[in-house]
């Protein structure tokens, strides 16, 4: 299981935050449980969880773009930890929403087609 480890930086201890440290914090600052953020994203609550505790060894590109819009966080952060040009916060506004509903969309659509989904 993948867990935030520190690193020895000049005498001091810096946290190093996995990918699914930061999918919860980004999923938590917005004040969301498990349930709720699967909800909006589409994402199965297990798959939240596993995500968030490291409990795979690669993360879905779908999944991983719709937690960004979702969040208003960068994909970069999420993906790396390293932050790079701040995107303006998404308006809670129908163009988040409906670009997540074309994904799920999309990943649902593909799903019934092949019968399984498609690995990212």
């Amino acid at each position: 299981m993948e867990r935030m480890t520190t690193q020895q930086h000049q005498g001091d201890a810096v946290p190093e935050w996995t990918v699914g440290d930061r999918l919860r914090k980004a999923r938590e600052v917005l004040g969301l449980d498990q349930v709720a953020f699967a909800a909006l994203t589409g994402i199965s609550r297990g798959t939240i969880s596993n995500y968030e505790r490291g409990l795979t060894n690669t993360y879905k590109t779908l999944f991983m773009r719709a937690w960004a819009m979702a969040t208003g966080v960068s994909l970069e952060w999420l993906e790396t930890g390293v932050a790079g040009p701040q995107p303006e916060p998404p308006p809670r506004a129908k163009k988040s929403t409906s670009e997540l509903e074309r994904l799920t969309r999309a990943k649902m659509s593909r799903t019934r087609h092949t019968g399984t989904t498609t690995h990212q």
